[in-house]
């Protein structure tokens, strides 16, 4: 997969990605530094091979995730927050027994009241999200194609993902017959699906 880059409020600048054995590598680069540092983080923290690329996401608290998918198709974050333990790794599938996902085709985001999401395609070609909100008990799943209420076709490949300043979030990928489709969320409305090839002139 391709390399992935973020920087965190305290402007440390991060470069991460899979080596050929399948572990989390990245190098880092902060104020008051002079040179800079690696990192295997996959052999601090214990987690899994990873194949076909990572994402990256940052919390309003200050906390670094990255996560990758497996070979059996689980959900693996390396996650770090300020004043733990070093860097952490946490199962989410077998944590909350979600579906086995495509290698590759994972993104993720966080919204403007800290809800992490994480965002893939399952094996049956829907887009699924893995997602936490603050004080409501922990990381929980939804079928986003079947919360939609439309017949979205197969989705194939990487997703793209983001969420506006209004709050409206947005799932894009391409399906299987090539034509690019939008799943978009407003607050107090429900999952929506629009065919974005169609609507270009």
């Amino acid at each position: 997969g391709e390399l992935i880059s973020f920087v965190t409020p305290w402007n440390a600048l991060n470069v991460a990605g899979l080596d050929d054995a399948g572990r989390v590598r990245a190098v880092w680069f902060g104020p008051g530094r002079t040179l800079w540092s690696a990192a295997d983080l996959s052999t601090q923290t214990g987690a899994p091979v990873l194949v076909g690329g990572l994402t990256a996401w940052l919390t309003g608290w200050n906390a670094m995730n990255i996560a990758g998918i497996d070979a059996d198709g689980n959900l693996s974050a390396v996650w770090w927050v300020p004043g733990g333990d070093g860097w952490r790794q946490t199962d989410l599938t077998a944590t909350i027994g979600g579906p086995e996902l495509s290698a590759g085709s994972v993104t993720s985001f966080v919204t403007t009241w800290g809800a992490m999401n994480v965002v893939g395609v399952d094996c049956a070609g829907r887009v699924v999200a893995f997602w936490w909100v603050p004080n409501y008990g922990g990381w929980q799943i939804a079928d986003l194609t079947t919360a939609s209420g439309s017949d979205a076709g197969v989705f194939g490949g990487g997703l793209r993902a983001g969420v506006s300043v209004a709050g409206e979030m947005s799932v894009v990928g391409a399906r299987a017959t090539g034509d690019v489709s939008r799943l978009s969320w407003t607050p107090g409305e429900r999952w929506m699906l629009e065919d974005v090839t169609g609507l270009v002139l």
